[in-house]
């Protein structure tokens, strides 16, 4: 081979070599990128593995004790005793930052419906609440508050239910309608619809302290009369946190699945770096030998004209 042909190949051989590097790098960046990919699933596998969803103890007209998923509607809505959609004891859901009562926006209307009415009288007391039907005008001056609160807990009751005669549904309204009372109106949040259902939902909001967890303690208070308390998924044995058997399982199967691919993936990249070394050391070879070839040929042109 002539010295021009020698040095054109020469410069094919660079050229092709400067190519070949350069896709060794683009292999090894996308090996990277394959690494971070890697430690993503992981990281939402290992996610999945700490995950925790709070449950409601439900106990059977037999005795039988199973635990449900919880959210908005099982826990803050009316359910009967033998309702096993929902917690057989009365809880209240309050926003911390904004010390807000979370309430659907039917039981928020109904109660502004109530306090929006005149003040209740003498008469509204005695003619409704039949137990005060003997009750005198002055007993009633000397706690008309009390009073007139019974009377609004009554028509609440009596609007929200549709006048059921079902002792325990009135039961827990009444209750429900004292912790209102203490709210207020004003501070009385509707529940998010689209959340209602969510046991993630709950269970976050309670993990991170955005709510806090109120439960009507049937023989509470100083009285024994019944009492609300805070109360919290670790101390309160009606509730209990658990994993989520559902996601995880979903996250495994997903985190196998990109483990798999992830490792075919790498395989075929490490055959592509395999190829390219291989043809990279070719060509090194042959540009060794050119060169050689090439030195050859002006050591001889030299020795030609000296």
């Amino acid at each position: 081979m002539g010295l021009a042909a020698s040095q054109v190949r020469l410069l094919q051989l660079t050229s092709r070599q400067h190519r070949i590097e350069y896709q060794a790098q683009k292999i090894q960046a996308q090996k990277l990128q394959l690494a971070n990919e890697s430690d993503a699933a992981y990281n939402t596998y290992m996610a999945a593995l700490d995950a925790k969803k709070v449950q409601y103890k439900y106990i059977d007209k037999y005795g039988n004790i199973t635990y449900k998923d919880a959210n908005y509607n099982t826990m803050f809505k009316w359910h009967k005793s033998d309702d096993e959609n929902g917690v057989q004891n009365l809880y209240a859901l309050e926003r911390v930052k904004t010390g807000t009562l979370i309430l659907d926006s039917n039981t928020i209307k109904v109660a502004k419906d109530i306090f929006n009415k005149p003040t209740p009288t003498y008469s509204d007391v005695v003619t409704k609440l039949t137990e005060y039907k003997d009750l005198t005008e002055a007993a009633y001056n000397e706690d008309a508050d009390k009073y007139n609160h019974e009377y609004l807990r009554y028509l609440f009751s009596q609007q929200i239910t549709n006048s059921s005669t079902d002792v325990a549904m009135l039961d827990y309204y009444n209750n429900l309608f004292d912790k209102i009372s203490e709210y207020g109106v004003d501070k009385l949040e509707p529940m998010n619809v689209a959340y209602a259902e969510s046991s993630e939902w709950l269970t976050n909001m309670l993990a991170n302290a955005e709510v806090i967890l109120l439960k009507w303690e049937v023989e509470g208070g100083d009285d024994g009369k019944g009492a609300w308390t805070e109360s919290s998924v670790s101390t309160d044995l009606l509730l209990q946190e658990v994993s989520d058997e559902k996601e995880l399982k979903k996250a495994e199967a997903t985190y196998e699945a990109e483990t798999t691919r992830i490792n075919r993936k790498d395989a075929q990249y490490d055959t592509l770096l395999s190829q390219t070394e291989t043809e990279r050391s070719a060509i090194k070879t042959e540009m060794d030998s050119l060169k050689q070839v090439r030195n050859d040929n002006i050591d001889k042109t030299f020795k030609l004209f000296s």
